[in-house]
C-alpha cells in the first residue's frame, strides 16, 4: 500500500510550516496587543472614535487570518488543514473544515444579548473595572430587530454549512467509487507489475482530483466566517462591539491554552468529532 500513500505527504510541506507560524504569531498578537487594548479601553473612558478604531483593529485582524489560510490552501497543505492533528483536543470539538465553527461568533453574540442571570449586565464584561457606558452597554434587553437578525445570520450558518458537508459527503462517495471502480478493472489480465503501475496511476488521478475539490470547498468556507463577523459588527455600538471581541477573544485565546484545562478530561469531546 506504499503506492497509496506516497500521494499524500507524509513530511510537513514548507508552505504548511509557514503557515504554522504564521497562525503562532497570529495568536501571539492577538493575546499581546489586541486584548491588551481591550482591557485597557474597558478601564478607560474612551471616545467613541477611539473604541470604533479599536474594532476596527480587531475587525482586521480576523479577517487577516482568514486571508492568510486562503492563500496557503494548495495540494501540498490541503489535507493537513483539514485534519484536526495540528489543533489542541480542546479545539477539535469547535472545529469546522479545519478551522473555528462559524456558530461561535454567533454564540458568543448571544450570551450577551441572553445572559444567564438577570439583574446586574456588569459582569458581562470579564474586566471588574468599567467604565459606565460598558456597564450599560448590554442592560436593554434586545428588540425585535436585532433578534431577527441573529436569526436571520444563524440561519446563513446552517444553509451554507449543510452545503458544504454535503458538498464533502459526495466527494467522498464519489472518489470511493471512481477508485474502487478502476482499482478492480486494473486487476483483469495483467501481471503484477502491470496491476500495481496501474494502480498507482489510479491513486494518482483520483487523489489529484480530490485534492483539487477539496482546495474549492475549504476556500468556499473562509469567506463565511468573516461575513458572519461582518454581519454581527452592522448590529453594535462601538461599546457593544468591544465588549463582543473582549468575549470572543477570551474564547479564542481559552481554548488554545491546553495547560489551563489539563485537570479535565476530555475523552468524552471525541463523540462529538
Amino acid at each position: 500500500m506504499d503506492y497509496v500513500r506516497s500521494f499524500f505527504p507524509r513530511k510537513e510541506p514548507d508552505g504548511f510550516i509557514r503557515l504554522q507560524d504564521t497562525y503562532s504569531a497570529w495568536y501571539d498578537t492577538l493575546k499581546k496587543v489586541h486584548q491588551k487594548d481591550i482591557k485597557q479601553s474597558i478601564k478607560s473612558n474612551n471616545p467613541p472614535d477611539q473604541l470604533e478604531e479599536l474594532v476596527t483593529r480587531l475587525h482586521e485582524h480576523i479577517n487577516s487570518l482568514y486571508q492568510e489560510l486562503e492563500r496557503h490552501v494548495d495540494h501540498d497543505t490541503i489535507i493537513k488543514l483539514l485534519s484536526t492533528s495540528w489543533h489542541s483536543s480542546l479545539e477539535s470539538p469547535f472545529l469546522f473544515l479545519g478551522d473555528i465553527h462559524p456558530i461561535i461568533f454567533t454564540n458568543v453574540l448571544k450570551s450577551l444579548m441572553y445572559p444567564a442571570t438577570q439583574g446586574d449586565m456588569s459582569y458581562v464584561s470579564l474586566e471588574l473595572e468599567r467604565s459606565a457606558m460598558f456597564v450599560n452597554a448590554w442592560k436593554d434587553p434586545p428588540s425585535d430587530q436585532s433578534r431577527k437578525r441573529l436569526e436571520t445570520i444563524e440561519c446563513r450558518i446552517d444553509i451554507t454549512v449543510c452545503a458544504l458537508l454535503t458538498k464533502m459527503r459526495c466527494l467522498q462517495k464519489d472518489y470511493v467509487a471512481k477508485t474502487l471502480s478502476n482499482w478492480i478493472s486494473s486487476r483483469r489480465n495483467r501481471s503484477e507489475e502491470q496491476e500495481e503501475n496501474e494502480i498507482t496511476k489510479v491513486i494518482e488521478t483520483t487523489t489529484t482530483e480530490l485534492t483539487a475539490e477539496l482546495q474549492k470547498i475549504l476556500i468556499e468556507s473562509y469567506p463565511l466566517r468573516t461575513s458572519i463577523v461582518d454581519s454581527i459588527l452592522e448590529m453594535l455600538n462601538e461599546h457593544q462591539a468591544t465588549l463582543y471581541f473582549e468575549n470572543l477573544v477570551y474564547i479564542l485565546l481559552g481554548y488554545k491554552n491546553q495547560v489551563r484545562f489539563s485537570s479535565f478530561s476530555f475523552s468524552f469531546l471525541s463523540l462529538l468529532l
